[in-house]
Order: C-alpha cells, then structure tokens, then sequence
C-alpha cells in the first residue's frame, strides 16, 4: 500500500511540474545560437528568412530592413531605415528592424526547441516623443501553446523622448521555447540569442497519466 501512495505522489509531482511552466527574466548571456545580421545585405524588405546559421526562422506580417548604426545625424551617410526611421545597434555595424508604418508580428521559430532567448530591443526613431513603449514578447513550446505569461521589454524615456540605445530583453524557460513571437511598431533587434535545449515536460505528464491508468486497471483486476 506504502509503494502505493509513493507511485501517486511521484506521478502528482510529475504532472504538477509539467502544467506549471515558468519563465523568469534573464541577464544578458552568449547562446550557443547567435545572430548579429553582420553578414545580411542592407535593405532587403524581407519577410522570412534564415537566422543563427539557419538554426532558426523569422518571418514577420510587416517587412524587416537590415540597417546600418545611426550615430545621430539623421538621413546622413548611413542606410539607416528610410522612411521607417533611424536606430542605434547594440554590436557590430547592423541590426534588424520592422517597418514602422504597419503594426506587425514577428515569429522566431527554432529547428530545436532551446531553454533561454533574447536580445537587444528598441524602437525606430521615427517613434520617438510619441509615448514610452513596452515591446510585448511570448514564448510557445512545440505543441504551439502559449508557456506562462505575455513577456514586455521596457523601453524607458530621456526626457521627453524614448532612450535611442538598445535594452536587453531576455527570459529562461522550463518548458523548451519552439518559437518566440513579439508584437510592435519599427521594432529593432540586434545581437540576439538563444541557450541549450531543456528536456520537455510534456511527455513525462503523458508517461505518468499511462501509469496511472495501469495502476487502476491492475487494482480492477
């Protein structure tokens, strides 16, 4: 009876950690995945496309423009994203932003579900003295569910206008994330990465729930 209840409570502890996945916030760290758009051709307008050495996809509703660092001056002798507005990078010479003239979403979606994201966030600068804004992030496991809450990258104010340098927004998961989806208007991105691959609870909820039924078709018999 003993050996019983211990099979119970191990299978309840099961069950109870795959159906509470959470998400923390996570500092700044080099994946074994990495993208910094160095090597994408200025401009483009793409809508989908390769990243991290084609580890992963992204694909936006809204085209995305790879441009050069903004020191500044704008429409000077940088690319910068034209009529989308003008944005610092965090690493190198480039950096990835959406078209600012249509609210779009984005979707990041890994070949391998991996355990950590994030990246360097901001706005176009045509954006600027609007309203400070919150970048709206979430994070899906495999079977396409949502994995706890609506993340939000802040984007504070200098005065009166929003901060032009680029603000970490990163997260650690206990489910596998599959694909990242953000929300926004001239969202910029740069120097993002993505962290080792964790053992997905999923199926041992499903191994449990067999057992279970095993266990009571046995004490039928």
């Amino acid at each position: 009876m003993m050996k019983g209840r211990v099979t119970y409570i191990f299978l309840a502890a099961c069950l109870a950690g795959a159906a509470n996945a959470q998400i923390s916030p996570t500092a700044a760290f080099s994946g074994a995945l990495h993208e910094s758009f160095e090597s994408f051709t200025l401009g483009s307008g793409a809508n989908s496309f390769g990243i991290m050495g084609n580890q992963a996809t992204l694909s936006s509703t809204a085209p995305n423009y790879f441009y050069e660092d903004w020191t500044g001056l704008a429409g000077n002798h940088h690319f910068s994203l034209g009529a989308k507005g003008w944005a610092q990078v965090e690493q190198g010479g480039k950096g990835l932003g959406m078209d600012s003239s249509t609210f779009g979403t984005t979707t990041i979606t890994f070949n391998s579900p991996v355990s950590q994201f994030g990246g360097y966030w901001n706005y176009a600068e045509t954006l600027q003295g609007f309203n400070q804004f919150l970048i709206t992030v979430k994070l899906y496991d495999s079977s396409d569910v949502q994995i706890g809450t609506t993340q939000l990258v802040n984007v504070p104010l200098v005065g009166d206008l929003l901060d032009p340098s680029m603000h970490w927004g990163g997260w650690t998961s206990t489910t596998p994330i599959a694909k990242v989806v953000y929300n926004g208007l001239g969202v910029v991105l740069d120097n993002v990465n993505a962290g080792g691959v964790v053992p997905e609870p999923a199926p041992i909820a499903a191994v449990g729930i067999g057992l279970l039924g095993l266990m009571r078709r046995r004490r039928k018999a």
